[in-house]
């Protein structure tokens, strides 16, 4: 509406003129900064809430109206779509009249300016859910299970069981029915540059092309952020291209449903560059998938005000990071290397393009997460051999 867009607008000019410079894309809204940042906006807040307010009274007397009437079977569900919306509007309502008012201590609170179609939005989040779960869902049940392959990390449940608040009475951890030490081999490479390095990204590029050529495409490739795909996916599909192997990336080439449908069907070779949503959940069994390769270990942004917020909360840094950081770290790496293997008869290489794994305290956390494969360490000129010498077993 005309009124969300002055709020956006409002916001965005403000910030402009006070800073001088472009600007950044996520606002966190502290309780310290919180008048200074929301007053440009507060007036925009209260249109929008009038707005929605007599929007949502419309249609309810549209809606009573429609009631009264004998319907048809197409009318009924109009109804119901809108017995939703009204139940949307003034729940959007709830939630923007929030930022008018001072911030809540137990919940966060940022403005993300975004350069896609969606534009502008107001985020609010809890900091912590697990007295609410608790509360609200785990003491109104007679029996509860939670079940997963990456609820534990190193065979502990206690970070994932505090984040929830959940207080279980049985845990189990069950021994997989893969064999991985005779169908995985792991790859850690050793002289790769660090994130950050000014060769990291030509390097990943080079690594990533001498295991697909070893693999004959039958590739996944793991990203912690779309920028790093965007940037790799241009220089890998010219390498490639000349050996008639097809790169995907997520965000360029399609939605992840459909990439790795094409992963799965297609008998042209394929490396597949993905990030966030194929960390987890999906499902590439046989031939068509022999290598799995983590271009970084999966730590959060810690500029994200979610993480950030919840770090917080430990206290201090050191803390946050060895029990909140790298736990969620582990246990995404998990979720990751699970892409693998994926049936009894599935082979595959798993590389990890981090040297921190080898050369960090806390890289023997992620190494002890994993299941007892074949592994060795290896320079970058040494991938392809390596992995040619375990596919060709």
């Amino acid at each position: 509406s005309d009124h969300t867009l002055l709020l956006a607008n409002q916001f965005a000019i403000s910030k402009l003129e006070s800073s001088g410079r472009e600007t950044e894309r996520i606002w966190r809204i502290s309780h310290e900064d919180a008048d200074e940042k929301l007053e440009p906006m507060k007036a925009a807040i209260e249109n929008t809430s009038i707005l929605l307010q007599e929007s949502t009274g419309h249609l309810r007397k549209l809606l009573d109206l429609m009631q009264t009437e004998k319907l048809s079977t197409s009318a009924r569900d109009i109804i119901n779509e809108l017995t939703i919306l009204i139940s949307d509007l003034l729940d959007l309502r709830i939630s923007i009249e929030e930022f008018a008012d001072p911030p809540s201590e137990s919940s966060v609170y940022w403005i993300d300016v975004s350069n896609n179609k969606s534009g502008t939005s107001l985020n609010m989040a809890p900091i912590g859910v697990s007295q609410i779960l608790s509360q609200d869902f785990f003491r109104e049940k007679s029996s509860v299970v939670l079940t997963s392959a990456t609820l534990s990390s190193n065979n502990d449940f206690g970070h994932f069981c505090t984040r929830l608040g959940f207080t279980p009475d049985e845990e189990y951890v069950l021994d997989s029915p893969f064999d991985y030490l005779a169908s995985t081999k792991t790859l850690l490479v050793e002289n790769i540059s660090e994130p950050g390095s000014p060769r990291h990204a030509k390097e990943i590029v080079e690594s990533i092309y001498r295991v697909a050529m070893a693999a004959k495409g039958r590739t996944l490739a793991l990203f912690t952020s779309n920028a790093s795909i965007r940037a790799t996916y241009p220089v890998l599909n010219s390498l490639l291209q000349r050996h008639n192997i097809l790169v995907l990336a997520q965000g360029i080439s399609g939605t992840p449903h459909r990439l790795v449908q094409r992963m799965r069907e297609e008998s042209r070779p394929i490396v597949l560059l993905g990030t966030s949503s194929l960390w987890e959940g999906i499902d590439i069994q046989g031939d068509n998938l022999q290598a799995l390769i983590l271009t970084r270990l999966p730590f959060e942004v810690p500029t994200d005000p979610v993480f950030a917020a919840r770090s917080e909360t430990y206290g201090d840094s050191y803390t946050a990071f060895t029990e909140y950081s790298i736990p969620r770290a582990v246990l995404r790496f998990r979720q990751g290397f699970g892409r693998l293997i994926r049936s009894s008869t599935d082979r595959g290489v798993f590389v990890v393009l981090d040297s921190r794994i080898l050369k960090r305290n806390y890289g023997k956390r992620f190494l002890k997460a994993l299941p007892e494969t074949t592994m060795s360490t290896c320079s970058m000129n040494e991938l392809e051999g390596e992995t040619k010498s375990w596919l060709n077993a």
